[in-house]
């Protein structure tokens, strides 16, 4: 009796894990969409200011180091992570509030890759002046 009770509890617990796990992961990619946004939109005025120049700007040298790599690494994380929350909220793992609070980070960290979405190619443009 006292195993089918622990077993129950360690389910229940593990559901409550799962569902939290979810919304760490997108507060951490929120958190790294709105950072790569920054470093994106510093290059952007480096070069703006600079011209070809502003390419040599601390800001661009972390843009060429980080921007490529993380920002497809967010996008897979971000793919993984849905799919995690759809799963789970299909089966019914979260309240009203805790769907809300997931969706509003998922719109969050939409409109980071929203913002910077055309940058890059105006830093292309830019280096050629």
């Amino acid at each position: 009796m006292k195993v089918g009770k622990l077993l129950v509890f360690l389910s229940f617990f593990s559901m409550t894990s799962q569902a939290d796990t979810v919304l760490d992961e997108f507060k951490q990619i929120e958190s790294e969409a709105s950072q790569l946004r920054m470093v994106v939109v510093k290059c952007y005025v480096q070069m703006k200011l600079l011209k070809s120049e502003g390419w040599k700007s601390q800001a661009c040298v972390d843009y060429k180091s980080i921007a490529s790599v993380d920002g497809e690494k967010l996008k897979v994380d971000l793919k993984e992570s849905s799919l995690k929350f759809k799963k789970n909220q299909k089966v019914g793992k979260y309240s009203y509030e805790e769907t809300a609070e997931r969706m509003e980070l998922m719109y969050s960290i939409k409109t980071h890759f929203d913002g910077f979405k055309g940058i890059p190619s105006k830093i292309k443009g830019l280096r050629k002046t």
